[in-house]
């Protein structure tokens, strides 16, 4: 990897319990603008921007961010030709596409309930695709399962999305030791177009990376 930009995202100092209304309120505006959430989206809106005026334009911008970021700020606003993947907790709510409807009346946003992304991985229906990742220093086979075409209330059904979910991968402490198993990482993908082969690079960092990371 080779960081390409850094963004100081410190919060501002909190004033004292007997402040002024005034320095209280200027706390709060600060603190509103240094979130972290909204300084990556700003820079991720800096960088697409960047490689379009660098002669970029063809190309498009993938771009993986840890749970703590996978929320509406974040999916709000993403620039064209620019995919976001990003971990999400595996009791997450999805949807299914609102099925046709017919009639007058107030149009749906949401269809039925999608599988968890836990159960998802536990589903003995749903097939295992094999894509390779590197993570800890080694090459691995990892089984992934997707779901494509699942809607989010995180932006409001704005956008299909892809999920995710990583079997855990196995390991050992030492030569004697017996295996023991990862925790299973669960993922969307703003472009449910996207192959998982074409994602290596944001399995790779769902199984040790955690951050934000473009490629």
């Amino acid at each position: 990897m080779i960081p390409v930009d850094f963004q100081h995202a410190a919060l501002p100092a909190k004033p004292r319990k007997d402040a002024g209304p005034e320095l209280q309120a200027a706390y709060e505006q600060e603190r509103a603008k240094k979130n972290i959430n909204l300084v990556g989206r700003q820079r991720l809106l800096h960088l697409r921007e960047q490689m379009d005026q660098s002669g970029s334009q063809h190309r498009s911008l993938i771009f993986t961010i840890d749970g703590r970021s996978a929320n509406r700020t974040r999916l709000s606003q993403i620039p064209v030709r620019t995919t976001l993947i990003g971990r999400v907790r595996k009791d997450s709510a999805f949807y299914f596409p609102v099925p046709a409807q017919a009639g007058r009346g107030r149009k749906r946003k949401y269809g039925p309930r999608c599988p968890t992304p836990e159960e998802l991985l536990k589903d003995p229906t749903q097939p295992w695709q094999t894509v390779s990742a590197y993570a800890a220093g080694k090459r691995y086979a990892v089984r992934v399962k997707t779901l494509g075409r699942a809607y989010s209330q995180m932006d409001k059904a704005a956008r299909a999305l892809r999920l995710v979910v990583i079997e855990p991968l196995p390991y050992r402490l030492s030569q004697s030791s017996k295996f023991e198993r990862r925790e299973p990482a669960f993922l969307i993908c703003t472009d449910p177009e996207l192959p998982p082969a074409a994602g290596r690079a944001s399995l790779s960092v769902a199984l040790g990376y955690r951050g934000d990371f473009s490629r």
